[in-house]
């Protein structure tokens, strides 16, 4: 059975009753309405709440990603040592005015340090004197041209490799003369303090005594002369470039391979001041001679071929081609010279459109002790690197019966293969159009960019 609401029994309540409990009892009443209604009422203004900010935070998110999309990128920073930087920032018109200012101070330096490098590397290398009348081509490249260039070679590149090794402090052993001299009057005199007149007439006793005095009177000899020198320096030490042949049927190729001879002279007669001028400065700070100064001797001193292989035929023809240059690549000081360390070995070295490296092997006689001496003045001459090194202890006892004195310390026969470099920027100015192309350089700075739209300027503008 279904209850049933009785709507009849409302007619029975007594609401004057009911309203006398509410009178006494509305507070405790109300309380317990909103004690049941409040968490109700909350629940729905806190779902309210949370949707409203809801849309207020996606709508920030909106609006900041748009933001930081426009203004947020990737930079390029340029580094100290040449290299760049990729960064990630928030870009603005602060952040952008010291990146421009950074680039531009960076530009600058990099700048005066290339006009420096320059600088030092053509300091002290001039021209030979009347060379630079024929460099880069003669006016013809016919035989009567030919003819004249051999004749230069003897009269202006030899007379210049005797004037850099005419000092009296770069020497060989002592002269044999000198030697036999000093040896015949310690006999002369030996037999003189015994009373007789030569040899054959002293006692058996004083034989010994004689050779001792002989053997004295030799190495006195060549100690003596080692006193008046800086360093020995072998009378053939220097492997110097042959004079080119005369028997080339074609003229112009026949000039083409002179005139690559003729610089490539000059360039070995700068390469060898330079290392003339490292071996003084080790001397220099413990002068003596070879018997107390460090550096003993120069043995050998052997060049590359750079350029040397096959000139290219009629770069010669006229000065119109040679003032052209070559069709390598231009000379661009903004551009990355990167190191090769599978062609250039440990230094990473290797001729490239900013500048050539010339390799060079020299043999030398110097204290054990001194070697990291000898590197350091290299290393401050010139751009000269040490790329390998060979050594074996010295006889000084055997040197000393061919002539050389080298003190009481410890030395060395030392190997060094040299890497130094040359700047295209000054090098390629007098260079023959031939080995211009050996080198496969243009021979001329990179044309710089134009400005507002014009037509860039030639090469050789």
């Amino acid at each position: 059975m279904s209850a049933k609401l009785d709507l009849a029994a409302l007619k029975n309540i007594d609401f004057s009753k009911v309203a006398a409990v509410l009178k006494r009892r509305w507070i405790m009443m109300i309380c317990g309405v909103v004690v049941v209604a409040a968490p109700v009422v909350a629940f729905f203004v806190q779902q309210s709440l949370d949707e409203e900010n809801a849309k207020v935070v996606k709508t920030r998110v909106g609006l900041y990603d748009s933001v930081g999309g426009l203004r947020k990128g990737s930079v390029t920073i340029r580094m100290p040592d040449g290299t760049s930087k990729e960064e990630s920032t928030a870009l603005n018109d602060a952040v952008i005015t010291k990146i421009r200012q950074h680039n531009e101070e960076l530009g600058k330096r990099s700048e005066e340090v290339y006009a420096a490098a320059v600088k030092r590397n053509q300091s002290a290398h001039a021209m030979i004197s009347g060379l630079d009348a024929y460099l880069p081509a003669p006016q013809r490249a016919d035989e009567a041209t030919r003819d004249i260039l051999l004749q230069k070679w003897e009269q202006l590149v030899e007379p210049a490799r005797a004037k850099l090794l005419d000092d009296p402090s770069l020497q060989g052993p002592v002269p044999s003369s000198e030697a036999l001299e000093r040896v015949r009057g310690a006999e002369i005199q030996f037999c003189s303090a015994n009373r007789v007149a030569s040899r054959a007439e002293l006692p058996p006793g004083e034989m010994p005594k004689l050779l001792d005095a002989l053997r004295e009177a030799r190495v006195g000899a060549a100690v003596d002369h080692a006193g008046r020198l800086d360093f020995y320096m072998d009378p053939d030490a220097i492997r110097w470039l042959a004079r080119p042949s005369s028997g080339k049927a074609d003229a112009p190729a026949a000039v083409d391979e002179i005139l690559v001879g003729m610089y490539r002279a000059q360039w070995d007669l700068w390469l060898m001041s330079d290392l003339l001028k490292a071996f003084r400065g080790v001397n220099a700070k413990q002068p003596g001679g070879p018997m107390k100064s460090p550096l003993k001797r120069v043995v050998a001193v052997e060049f590359d071929s750079l350029g040397l292989p096959k000139p290219t035929t009629g770069g010669a023809a006229d000065g119109t081609e040679a003032a052209s240059g070559g069709e390598g690549e231009a000379i661009d000081p903004k551009k990355e010279a990167a190191p090769d360390y599978k062609a250039g070995g440990l230094t990473g070295l290797v001729s490239n459109h900013l500048f050539d490296v010339r390799s060079t092997v020299v043999d030398v006689v110097i204290e054990t002790a001194a070697i990291p001496a000898l590197v350091n003045e290299l290393a401050r001459c010139n751009f000269i690197t040490v790329a390998d090194v060979r050594l074996k202890p010295a006889d000084s006892f055997e040197a000393l019966r061919r002539g050389y004195a080298y003190g009481g310390q410890p030395c060395s026969d030392l190997r060094l293969t040299l890497q130094s470099v040359w700047l295209r920027d000054w090098t390629t100015e007098r260079m023959p159009v031939a080995l211009l192309k050996t080198i496969k350089s243009a021979g001329k700075p990179k044309p710089e960019a134009p400005a507002d739209g014009a037509p860039a300027a030639p090469a050789g503008a």
